[in-house]
């Protein structure tokens, strides 16, 4: 059980819900300013095998789940199930999107990381800066190019502030009682004062002070990860939650691209914290069946 793990846990549970209509807006902006930056930011938490393992190992266990969901979201567009484009499936920032971003840039973080001994941390840093000042400034200006390349370039400097999150941890644990109040604070005020990012539809609300919005509420999860993690039922349902993220994502994505949960209102009750609850229960029910059944393919291929 790890403490990543349980901050993709929430970050996951984030993603179920915000796009309930009737959320309060202010726990929606909460939700968004965090839920996809935090999952890059746990990748760069990882950061420390070489390009060519990560890509190898991710291409069954990220990649797969990422090109089955558009195949199926694709046949289920065109054969008229649901209203989605096929094309469209490959071009929406989506759940389903944060998959292809963990690859490519896991990938690409650590290419850039064989350079680090000759231009040093902070010559990476500042490559990494670069990269994600221009796929915002694209963003902004409506150039969005196949794929979300854009925001994929926006999103990397998440990677990167992961990684330094994780060479200094040992500074941040002696000072926590100060750091993560602090940090929490930041990410409360900024997202209050709509300083924060909406990457589905390249919204940049305050350019640089969005990124420190988003940074702010990484670092403040990681704190109430450490909290959490006190109550084993919990840490370990929020752990599991974090190591089937893939699958989540996936889900949540085809769910979002396919099915319209307007459709089953009459079935659900009224409120939207009833909603989020019936969305919360539907969708991990279907994750834990795919989680038994992937499984179970796993065991027979080794027989």
């Amino acid at each position: 059980m790890t403490k990543i793990n349980i901050v993709r846990g929430m970050a996951l549970l984030m993603l179920f819900i915000v796009e309930i209509s009737a959320i309060p807006i202010s726990l929606r902006a909460l939700f968004y300013s965090v839920a996809i930056p935090v999952f890059l930011f746990s990748c760069g938490y990882e950061a420390e095998e070489s390009a060519g393992n990560i890509l190898k190992k991710d291409s069954v266990s990220v990649l797969f789940p990422y090109v089955l969901t558009c195949i199926f979201s694709g046949v289920c567009g065109a054969s008229g199930l649901s209203a989605t484009e096929p094309a469209a499936v490959i071009k929406q920032i989506t759940p389903v999107w944060i998959v292809l971003a963990l690859y490519v840039l896991a990938g690409g973080y650590a290419l850039l990381r064989r350079l680090e001994k000759k231009i040093s941390v902070i010559g990476v840093g500042i490559v990494v800066m670069i990269i994600s000042a221009a796929g915002m400034f694209m963003g902004m200006k409506g150039f969005h190019l196949p794929l979300g390349a854009d925001a994929l370039a926006a999103m990397s400097i998440f990677v990167l502030v992961g990684d330094l999150f994780r060479r200094c941890e040992f500074w941040v644990e002696k000072s926590k009682y100060i750091l993560f109040p602090v940090v929490l604070a930041v990410w409360s005020v900024l997202v209050y004062f709509g300083r924060w990012m909406e990457l589905p539809i390249r919204a940049y609300r305050g350019h640089v002070m969005c990124v420190v919005c988003a940074c702010a509420g990484c670092v403040a999860l990681v704190g109430v990860a450490a909290l959490l993690g006190r109550c084993k039922a919990m840490a370990a349902f929020l752990d599991w939650c974090g190591r089937n993220r893939i699958i989540g994502l996936c889900l949540i994505g085809f769910v979002q691209l396919n099915l319209n949960w307007m459709k089953l209102y009459p079935f659900i009750p009224a409120t939207w914290m009833e909603d989020a609850l019936f969305r919360i229960v539907v969708l991990l029910f279907v994750m834990l069946c795919i989680r038994l059944l992937a499984d179970k393919i796993a065991d027979m291929n080794r027989e």
